[in-house]
């Protein structure tokens, strides 16, 4: 009598549980999404395309991230990397944007002039162009950091071209 060979099994995959596990996963993060949304604070965010015209304090220091075009616009500034500062200007006077020790001893000095108990409304007004890099910006930032500054107001120039658009 000839052997029989037995029949390979078919192997199934029941899906049913994986899809009730999904589900399951599902309903749990919309609830808890839900859940944590209503806990947080309902803030009003100022629209970025609106000025807000914030009234110079007393006791502040402004300081201008000056872009290495200048005046010029960008079909003018053939050659120059309009994405990099050129200085930053701190009372009408230019600090070399490389020398970041420098622009913290200036506003060390201007936060020294404060009268002691006036040192915590003094702030600092940081104005940049558009086309200037953060990185630039960030480091007026820093140094503020570095020199005692805990106020900033920032102020960017916007691309004149983009509001006309508008």
């Amino acid at each position: 009598m000839a052997k029989r060979r037995p029949q390979p099994k078919k192997v199934d995959f029941n899906m049913t549980p994986m899809i009730d596990v999904t589900f399951q996963l599902i309903i749990f993060f919309i609830i808890t999404g839900q859940i944590v949304s209503e806990e947080l604070a309902k803030l009003k965010v100022a629209d970025p395309t609106v000025t807000q015209a914030v009234e110079m304090k007393e006791w502040s220091v402004i300081v201008n991230v000056v872009s290495a075009a200048g005046d010029k616009t960008d079909e003018k500034a053939v050659g120059i990397d309009t994405s990099r500062a050129e200085a930053w200007v701190v009372h009408g006077k230019e600090v070399p944007v490389d020398d970041m020790d420098a622009l913290v001893r200036v506003l060390k000095d201007d936060l020294k002039k404060v009268p002691e108990g006036e040192r915590e409304k003094f702030s600092l007004e940081l104005r940049s162009d558009y086309r200037v890099q953060y990185a630039d910006v960030q480091t007026v930032m820093l140094a503020a950091a570095d020199a005692g500054i805990t106020k900033m107001n920032i102020t960017a120039v916007t691309d004149p071209a983009r509001n006309k658009k508008r």
